[in-house]
């Protein structure tokens, strides 16, 4: 892995400590971890990744964007975790369409969804991420999104 890479592994490891992924798993490894594999499974570049590893870390800890860049990550991955921030009060609608206007959190979204979808989700879950899914692929088909097509 590359330092990059590796920086945002660690903050994302320390920040989520303690969480629980489903009650019962250890939510880095259950969750970060295995999103920012399927990013990197899928080619995308360390910056890619590296939003991968921090996606749920401004929203779901006491990590902030600032202590991000005092951390060192580079802007264009600041920008993208903030992204992906679901903002109080913001429709689910409204911060995907927000989150896939920046080129890493789309793809990161994309797989956070499909790896949301691969751990027993409730019917409410598999629909918000099955339309989440399709949404990106309607909305950028050329980037290879899958489209289940039940828009």
């Amino acid at each position: 892995m590359s330092f990059l890479v590796d920086l945002a592994a660690g903050i994302a490891r320390e920040a989520h400590r303690g969480q629980l992924y489903g009650g019962k798993e250890d939510y880095f490894e259950a969750h970060v971890e295995k999103v920012a594999e399927r990013v990197r499974n899928a080619g995308y570049s360390d910056k890619h990744i590296a939003v991968a590893y921090l996606h749920d870390v401004v929203e779901d800890t006491e990590i902030t964007l600032q202590e991000l860049y005092d951390a060192g990550m580079p802007p264009e991955v600041v920008m993208s975790v903030e992204a992906m921030t679901h903002r109080e009060g913001e429709s689910y609608m409204a911060y995907l369409w927000r989150a896939s206007e920046n080129k890493f959190a789309r793809v990161v979204k994309y797989h956070d969804m499909k790896q949301n979808l691969s751990c027993n989700p409730t019917a409410r879950q598999t629909v918000k991420y099955t339309m989440g899914i399709d949404f990106l692929g309607l909305r950028f088909p050329h980037e290879g999104f899958d489209n289940a097509g039940t828009i």
